[in-house]
This record gives C-alpha cells, structure tokens and sequence, in this order.
C-alpha cells in the first residue's frame, strides 16, 4: 500500500512539474510519438518514459499512466491561463520557481557526485550481519512461500491434483502459468501473519515444509501455495534473507556521510556570512509578520 501511495504521489506532483519545467517549449521537432499534442505544447513517449524514477518503474500500472497524462493536461491547461494572466512576472511566482530551481539542480548534483560513488561490498554486508544479528530476530512465526496464482476453480482444482501426486512439478507450474508476475510475487519469500490475508495465513500455517496447500479463493483470484520453510518467533533471520536491507542500510549510510563529508569540504571553499543574532533579537511570532521585517531594518 505504501508503495502505491508513493507512486501516486509522483505522478501528481511530477505532472504539475512537467508543465513548469516544459514551459520553455522545444526547439527540435521531437522523434519520439506524441501522447498528446496541446497547441505548441506535446507529451512524447520519451517524455513520459524520462518522468519516472528507477525504483518506482516495477509498480506503475497502464492505469497510473494514463492518470499522469490526464494530470499533465489539467496541468498545462492551468499554467497556460496562469501566463494569460501574466502571473509568471510575480515576484513571489518568481521567487518560488528560483527556489525550486536551487533544490532540483542541487539535487541533480548529488546524485551525479556521490551516488555513483558509493560501492557496498559483500564483506561490508557480512560484517554488519554478524555485529547487528540481535536486530534481524523474528518477532513472529514466519513462512517461506511460492504460490501459483490462477484465475478459475477448474485449473487450480486440476494442477492441484497433479501436485498432490508430484511436487516436483511447481516450479515447471510456476513458469508455465506465473511468468507474467515479477519474482517477487512468485516467491514470496519469508512472510508472517501481518504479510498476507488472514484466510491464508490461517490455511498455510497448518502445514508441514514442502507441503502443497488445497487453493485458496481471494479477490485476486485462486492461489496454490507451497510452503518451503517455517520458522518460529525469536529465530534470527539467514543472511540471504536480509541482504537486500542490509545493503540499503549500509548505502544510505555511506550516502549521508559522503553528503556531509562534501558539504563541509565545499562549505569551505566558500565565504559564508551568518548573522543569526539577528533571528534572536526579532520575536519568534514576530519574524514573518510585516513588524517584524520592519523591526530588523531597524537594528
């Protein structure tokens, strides 16, 4: 849920962006095929594909698209009646926009300068495993599952048969049927109770390792699980398990040293002047009150 919140979330903001940013227009008839074509203004295919970030590729639907163009539309639809307005020349618009500006170019720079940069080896990832096992202990029982997902009864009800009289058979399955879905939804991996729906968990649990469960009928339609692995609360983690997160943990923490290694060393290549006992002599209430500006051109 919390991924589709983010990617949502892009696509609004990335659509209202994508008008301030294209508002230069382009000099170069684009090659690649237009989405839409608005007056002088046009969405292309590479426009679109260029919006979105790597980590978020995996989860955006046909659906998510055609909800960022429809916003791209509003959007340029709203900015074009903005600039019959004139209201590009106001200098708080201004103002807003040079701020932006600052950000995204600061940005832009930081992950050109020190994402590129930061390596974390297998070792590192070893090393953290065996200082930090008290962190990767279970909190709850956890169960190691692959599922077939299949749209009706009569399929899953037939290769569940084949599977009672040959396990082996559920991978050949999983491909033959689940190509289509990512890895991630093919094995899922070590999951506790908070993970999937409780008619499956309340199935699955009552099952030995490598048994195949009767289907089980959710929304999504009808899943055939195979369990793996159980493994009971207070049992610390495999380190295949959490390499994934031990490697993200280690990146974002190479990432903010690295951040303010830099900014400290470009901090002083600058001259920077501070003067913040001015802020202590002005009320805090008082600082972005009209008294207030008026109370420090005073001092």
């Amino acid at each position: 849920m919390k991924t589709a919140i983010n990617v949502i979330y892009f696509f609004v903001s990335a659509a209202f962006l994508f008008a301030a940013l294209s508002s230069c227009g382009r000099s170069d008839q684009p090659a690649s095929p237009a989405i839409v074509i608005m007056g002088d203004e046009r969405l292309t295919l590479d426009d679109l594909r260029s919006s979105i970030p790597r980590e978020m590729t995996a989860n955006i639907t046909k659906a998510d698209f055609e909800d960022y163009v429809n916003r791209w539309i509003d959007s340029h639809i709203l900015y074009q009646k903005g600039l019959d307005l004139g209201l590009e020349k106001n200098p708080d618009i201004q103002r807003r926009v040079r701020e932006f500006e600052i950000r995204l170019i600061g940005a832009a720079y930081l992950d050109s300068t020190l994402e590129t940069k930061i390596i974390v080896t297998p070792q590192e990832i070893s090393k953290y495993y065996e200082e930090n096992k008290d962190i990767f202990v279970r909190s709850k029982q956890e169960i190691h599952l692959k599922h077939l997902l299949l749209e009706d009864k009569a399929t899953s009800d037939d290769l569940y048969r084949k599977l009672r009289r040959n396990q082996a058979e559920f991978d050949t399955l999983l491909v033959q049927y689940n190509s289509h879905l990512p890895e991630d939804e093919r094995d899922l991996g070590y999951v506790s109770e908070d993970d999937v729906a409780e008619i499956i968990w309340s199935k699955v649990k009552n099952y030995r390792n490598n048994a195949i469960v009767q289907p089980i009928k959710t929304d999504f339609g009808y899943h055939i699980f195979k369990v793996l692995d159980k493994q009971e609360e207070g049992s610390i983690k495999e380190l295949d398990d959490v390499k994934i997160e031990i490697e993200a943990r280690l990146r974002q923490q190479k990432l903010e040293e690295n951040y303010t290694s830099l900014l400290t060393q470009l901090k002083a290549s600058v001259k920077i002047e501070t003067y913040f006992d001015l802020l202590n002599r002005i009320p805090l209430d008082s600082i972005v009150s009209r008294n207030g500006a008026e109370f420090a051109r005073g001092q």
